[in-house]
This record gives structure tokens, C-alpha cells and sequence, in this order.
């Protein structure tokens, strides 16, 4: 049986722990300090990457605003031709197709009658309050012609075929007689149509239409 004795004084036993405690504490500085290291380095690589984000972001801005301002000149021009597409749409909205309405007439008339005059005139006034009115209209329509046969069925025929014409309304009749061109008796009239707003051309409604090449 051995038995061991340390007889190394307390005093160096104390200090070789004290040692080996302040050897283990710097280890743990020394690691403290490598992931404060490798956290900063980490940083900043992603504030340097945000920078490359930034830089790229700024540099696509300024190709934008180098567009914008080349593009500038031609904002007066754009700006010219708006104003000058608003002042035609007001001018001319209220354009009759008379063409249009006159063939539409033609092509409504039965082959006994025929028109001599064709007037038409804008609606220049509103109602007077109280007045009777025949409908909502834009302008008045008047014709005279005539009709080889007689008011019935020939005249009435006429007015009752204007129904067809679009934009035209209530076409009522003012006067008719009997006459003579050459040997033939006809039956004379005078009417009135009126005319709605379908008879607009609306070709400018968006303004001057794009010239097809």
C-alpha cells in the first residue's frame, strides 16, 4: 500500500489554478474576439453588397432620367397637339353628315315621289318654357317635293319612309296640293323632319384620327 503526499507548499497550488483559470479566460477573450471579427467582416460584406444594390438601382435612375430629359423636347409638342385635339373636338361635335343623310332620304323615297329641295338648318334656340315641342332635336329638316300619286297613297307614303332614315324624327307635314310637271299631275308637299343628335359625324370624337399609312 503506497500513499501519495504533495509536498508542494498550498501557496503553488493556489497559483497554478489562478494560471490555468487566466489561460482558459483568455482563450475565451481570444474566441470572443474571432466572432466579433467574423461578425464585422460578415457585415460588412452585406453593407457592401447593399452598396452594389444601391449603385446599380442609381445608375439604372440616371439611364431613365437621361431618356426622360431627351424626351423632354417633345413633351411641348405633345402638350400642343392635345390642346390642339381638344379645341377640334369642341369645334366640330356638333358636325352633321349631311352626305350621309341626304343619300339615307334618297334611298327611303319611294320610286313615285322625288324631292326638288332639301334645307337643313340647326336648331338655333331652345323651347320657349310652356311651348309645345315635338321632340328632342338638333335641327330641322324641310323638303319639298312630290309624289305622282296622291296623298294617299303617295304623300303619306313618303313621310311614312322617312321613319327609316337614322337621326330623323318625327317628320310631320305642312302643306300639299295638287300641280303639273309637263303633263303629268303630281302631288306637291312641303315637310319637316327632325333631327337628332345620331346625325353628328362623331369623326372627331378622339380628336384628329391617325392618317393610315
Amino acid at each position: 500500500m503506497s500513499v501519495r503526499v504533495n509536498l508542494l507548499p498550498r501557496s503553488i497550488k493556489q497559483r497554478e489554478r489562478a494560471r490555468r483559470a487566466n489561460a482558459l479566460l483568455a482563450l475565451l477573450v481570444l474566441a470572443f474576439i474571432a466572432l466579433l471579427v467574423l461578425a464585422y467582416f460578415a457585415k460588412r460584406s452585406a453593407v457592401q453588397d447593399a452598396a452594389d444594390v444601391r449603385d446599380a438601382a442609381q445608375m439604372e435612375v440616371n439611364d431613365v432620367q437621361a431618356q426622360v430629359d431627351a424626351l423632354g423636347a417633345f413633351q411641348g409638342l405633345a402638350d400642343e397637339l392635345a390642346a390642339g385635339n381638344a379645341s377640334l373636338m369642341t369645334a366640330m361635335d356638333g358636325e352633321i353628315a349631311v352626305a350621309r343623310l341626304m343619300n339615307d332620304v334618297a334611298l327611303s323615297l319611294p320610286s313615285t315621289s322625288s324631292l326638288v329641295e332639301m334645307t337643313v338648318q340647326r336648331t338655333q334656340t331652345p323651347a320657349q318654357e310652356g311651348a309645345i315641342t315635338l321632340g328632342s332635336s338638333v335641327a330641322n329638316m324641310q323638303v319639298l317635293g312630290y309624289s305622282i300619286e296622291r296623298y294617299a297613297p303617295g304623300v303619306e307614303g313618303v313621310l311614312l319612309q322617312f321613319d327609316q332614315v337614322n337621326g330623323l324624327v318625327t317628320t310631320y307635314l305642312n302643306t300639299a296640293q295638287d300641280g303639273d310637271i309637263g303633263d303629268v299631275g303630281v302631288t306637291e308637299f312641303d315637310a319637316t323632319g327632325l333631327l337628332t343628335d345620331a346625325i353628328y359625324t362623331q369623326r372627331y370624337a378622339d380628336g384628329l384620327p391617325e392618317v393610315s399609312q
